[in-house]
């Protein structure tokens, strides 16, 4: 697994991981502990997705465990995971799309974190779900 842990980093970064950190920095620079809360990753091997904590309460990783996650979507050749873990925010994981399309769980992780975030905006009255995804919702 490749560790990105400062702004200076960015020459060394695929193009859509350097982005998507430049835009959450918003021109920020620094050490991403301190902007980010923690480093930016990217995964190369299967067995990277075992450093991945997807479960604080039980210690699942992303290996095993399905469970949502605070951001985790796609992102061009690459899924994002995201959990904060302190008020800083945290660890920021980026998946290569060959290995999302090749583990079930972290497809699935994906899927839990976007059908928790609807269920939330739902029931702060954020968006109206149709009756069909609320069926669909209800068996995720």
């Amino acid at each position: 697994m490749k560790v990105y842990t400062s702004t200076n980093d960015y020459g060394t970064m695929p193009a859509t991981i350097r982005e998507h950190v430049e835009k959450a920095l918003g021109g920020a620079l620094g050490v991403f502990d301190d902007l980010l809360g923690g480093d930016v990753f990217e995964l190369e091997a299967i067995v990277d997705l075992e450093q991945i904590v997807v479960d604080y309460d039980n210690g699942g990783t992303a290996a095993d465990t399905v469970a949502p996650m605070d951001n985790a979507e796609l992102l061009g050749d690459y899924a994002v995971l995201f959990y904060a873990t302190n008020d800083s925010g945290g660890p920021c994981y980026f998946v290569p799309k060959w290995m999302v399309d090749n583990c079930i769980i972290v497809q699935s992780i994906i899927r839990a974190t976007t059908s928790e975030h609807l269920r939330m905006a739902e029931e702060n009255g954020q968006v109206e779900l149709s009756a069909t995804l609320k069926s669909i919702l209800a068996h995720s």
